[in-house]
């Protein structure tokens, strides 16, 4: 973990930290938040790199080389933790995005960026030990499709980027905020990516919230989709993991104390893990 680190004060210096809080984003993100995304992405991708058996070959020839590869790790985790640093603290910049993406280029010693586009339009491929394009990953287009025309997502390089990035969040079991502008086909892009779960261990849920929803709408859904399994515990049925949706979160009325209670509920669960029984408060 020094290697991470090292990695941490020379990215993450007072420089970059002060420009980062004098930037306009696309919503509010605190240091904390960063540093909790950050940590996701770099545990996402270390577990991956050790768990996948696709990887276990490319590491054992590392390993086996002089020092047990020491140098050549050293490059892997400079690449993980550039590719977590751009996406947990700068993605969200509005302005002055390509100057963060110059930035960051300038930074890596050993994993250089291609010199087209910026740093979002590239992945980190550890067994090349290089940032490649997200083109070169896009998945191949279906057209035997049975649903609705609305409903056709068509894969490119920027809905492959935003399912990867959904995708480390979900495996880290970690809530994501997806947010744009109205029009911009996040609802869809959400449901297609929820179709392609393994029904077998992950089942799914959506609420749309409207002005009307409160609190107890909220919680009265989410109990609809679990089960009790012992004592207080609920959890979703067959031992799975349940992936909740909701859509339009910030349309609650704001009540006279300026708060949304639903939105105060889902904060309560991500934090606490709990809810309580209404009808017996002592619960």
């Amino acid at each position: 973990m020094t290697a991470f680190t090292l990695f941490l004060s020379q990215y993450l210096n007072e420089a970059m930290l002060d420009s980062l809080r004098n930037t306009e984003h696309i919503a509010p993100v605190c240091n904390m938040g960063g540093y909790q995304s950050l940590t996701c992405f770099i545990d996402y991708q270390y577990d991956t790199l050790y768990e996948q058996k696709e990887n276990q070959d490319f590491l054992k020839a590392i390993k086996a080389e002089e020092n047990g590869g020491e140098e050549k790790f050293k490059i892997i985790y400079e690449g993980f933790f550039a590719f977590a640093f751009m996406w947990s603290f700068c993605a969200t910049a509005i302005e002055d995005r390509n100057a963060f993406s110059n930035s960051i280029k300038g930074m890596q010693k050993h994993n250089k960026f291609p010199d087209k586009g910026s740093c979002f339009d590239y992945y980190y491929d550890p067994r090349e030990m290089a940032f490649k394009p997200w083109d070169d990953i896009v998945g191949k287009y279906e057209p035997d499709f049975e649903e609705l025309f609305a409903n056709i997502v068509v894969p490119t390089a920027e809905t492959q980027r935003q399912g990867h990035i959904i995708d480390i969040h979900r495996k880290k079991l970690k809530g994501v905020l997806y947010i744009g502008n109205s029009g911009t086909g996040k609802t869809t892009v959400i449901k297609d990516y929820i179709t392609r779960l393994d029904p077998e261990n992950w089942s799914s849920a959506a609420i749309n919230f409207n002005n009307y929803t409160d609190s107890l709408t909220l919680q009265t859904v989410i109990y609809a989709n679990v089960d009790k399994r012992t004592g207080k515990i609920y959890g979703p049925a067959g031992g799975k993991k349940l992936v909740f949706f909701i859509d339009d979160l910030n349309m609650p009325k704001v009540d006279n104390f300026g708060s949304q209670p639903p939105i105060c509920l889902v904060r309560q669960i991500i934090d606490y893990g709990i809810t309580y029984n209404r009808d017996a408060l002592e619960e």
